[in-house]
């Protein structure tokens, strides 16, 4: 998780989330939020600073609420 990451907030329930976000994300797309990044380094900075790449673009037969969910636990809890 970002704060995880970071270090700067403890980690708790906030983190859990955003892995079980992580792990619908990838089960549901085959791929991470930022495996497009060009390198390990981009795609760490992309975590800890961006948002995840909206489920609906790469899902697309994928329900608008399934979709808001996973959206939702992936969201940054800092």
């Amino acid at each position: 998780a970002p704060e995880q990451a970071l270090g700067t907030h403890a980690v708790g329930p906030p983190a859990d989330v955003f892995a079980l976000g992580l792990v619908c994300y990838e089960m549901l797309t085959g791929r991470l939020p930022h495996a497009d990044a060009p390198d390990p380094v981009e795609a760490l900075r992309r975590r800890l600073l961006g948002p995840a790449a909206p489920l609906g673009g790469r899902a697309p037969g994928l329900g608008a609420e399934a979709g808001r969910l996973v959206d939702r636990l992936l969201a940054r809890a800092m």
